[in-house]
C-alpha cells in the first residue's frame, strides 16, 4: 500500500456526512421494515421482538449492498484510503513488536516496514485529530532514524508491501 496526500477538511467533511447518512438510513430503514413486518405478521398483544431484529438485520443487509455499490464513487475515495490504511496498520501492529526486534539487529527490511507504520500512523493521527499521543509516536520515530542513520540505511514507506510481514513472528 503506498501513502497519499489526504485532504484533512475533506476527509473529515464526508467521513461525517457519511456517517451521518448511514446513522439514518439505519433508522429509518430498521423502524420502517419492523414497523411494515409487525404490522403484516407481527402479534398485538405479544412481543413483537424477533420482527424488530429482523427489521434491522434486513436494514444492515440493504445498506451494505449499497455501500458496496457506491464505495468506489470518488465522493469515498477518502474514506475508503483512510480505512485500508488503519487496516493496514492493524496488521503491522500485530507483528509490531517482532518488527522492532529485528529493526533492533538491523533488518533492512523492517527498516521499511517502520517507516511505513510511523508515517502511517501519524497520517491517521492527524486526520483523525488524535494527537494525545503523537509525543510519544515523535519519540520513537526519532530513535527510528537515528539508527538507520548510524547503519547509513535510507528507509523507505514505499517499499511496503503486506507480504513483508510474513518474515517476522
Amino acid at each position: 500500500m503506498q501513502l497519499k496526500d489526504i485532504d484533512k477538511a475533506t476527509y473529515r467533511q464526508h467521513f461525517k456526512y457519511t456517517t451521518f447518512a448511514v446513522i439514518a438510513a439505519l433508522m429509518i430503514g430498521a423502524l420502517s421494515i419492523s414497523s411494515i413486518l409487525i404490522l403484516f405478521v407481527g402479534d398485538v398483544d405479544g412481543s413483537n421482538f424477533n420482527l424488530n431484529l429482523a427489521g434491522v438485520i434486513i436494514s444492515v443487509v440493504i445498506l451494505a449492498i449499497v455501500a458496496s455499490q457506491i464505495k468506489s464513487k470518488p465522493y469515498f475515495a477518502e474514506i475508503l484510503y483512510v480505512s485500508r490504511l488503519k487496516f493496514e496498520l492493524s496488521h503491522i501492529n500485530r507483528k509490531l513488536k517482532a518488527v522492532e526486534k529485528s529493526a533492533k539487529n538491523n533488518n533492512t527490511t523492517a527498516f521499511d516496514v517502520l517507516a511505513f507504520y510511523y508515517q502511517a500512523t501519524r497520517q491517521v493521527w492527524t486526520l483523525d485529530d488524535n494527537t494525545l499521543t503523537i509525543s510519544e509516536l515523535n519519540s520513537k520515530e526519532s530513535m527510528f532514524f537515528d539508527q538507520i542513520n548510524q547503519v547509513n540505511f535510507q528507509a523507505d514507506a514505499n517499499r511496503y508491501s503486506r507480504d513483508l510481514l510474513t518474515q517476522f513472528s
